[in-house]
């Protein structure tokens, strides 16, 4: 795996999906093969960073993108070892909305709703580091929803930062865990965990 850290400029502030249309680029391989994810660290009128996690060594193919940094990662984890963490992710949960069905068999269709709670959205972590790892400390840092357009259709996503530190349990799922990262909305930005050993 390769850790980057990319700049793409932009002559205006861009609609978030086309930060992951852009970062596509990078990597000279069929859609279903280009493995990534990336954490947004500043944006502006000009300029956007990122960090991008990705299975392929990232090549600026565009003028309006450059890997400022890169390095091979190999995680070497043991079971015990606390790591400081950081993770931007959408809790979220699915319902059965009665409101809405399908037209053939008048099933009741299922929506994504956001966790808005903090007791919630902690909950929800600790759920999908599973057995991977175990929470020791949790502090929601920053909640900022999303807006985006994506085919001529308006969005909203609930990011929440989380920062804090954890327990490794089980190394290799926990290392699986990184790559496939944590929860939606990973094409806008979330789901890259981010450690540091302490």
């Amino acid at each position: 795996m390769f850790l980057s850290r990319i700049a793409i400029t932009h002559q205006r502030k861009p609609n978030p999906y086309q930060w992951h249309q852009k970062l596509w680029t990078l990597f000279d391989a069929p859609n279903d093969s280009r493995a990534f994810l990336f954490h947004l660290e500043q944006t502006s009128t000009k300029q956007s960073q990122l960090l991008l996690l990705s299975s392929q060594e990232a090549i600026c193919q565009v003028p309006q993108i450059r890997v400022l940094q890169q390095k091979e990662v190999d995680y070497h984890l043991k079971s015990g070892q606390k790591l400081a963490f950081r993770l931007r992710a959408n809790p979220i949960k699915t319902i059965k909305d009665e409101r809405k069905r399908t037209n053939q068999k008048n099933e009741i269709k299922s929506c994504r709703v956001p966790l808005v709670r903090e007791d919630e959205q902690i909950a929800w972590l600790t759920r999908k580091l599973g057995p991977a790892a175990k929470l020791q400390e949790c502090f929601i840092q920053e909640k900022e929803n999303l807006y985006f357009r994506k085919k001529n259709r308006a969005g909203k996503i609930a990011q929440v930062t989380f920062e804090g530190t954890l327990e490794i349990i089980d190394p290799d799922e926990f290392t699986q865990l990184i790559l496939r990262g944590i929860g939606p909305a990973k094409a806008f930005g979330c789901g890259l965990l981010l450690i540091r050993r302490i």
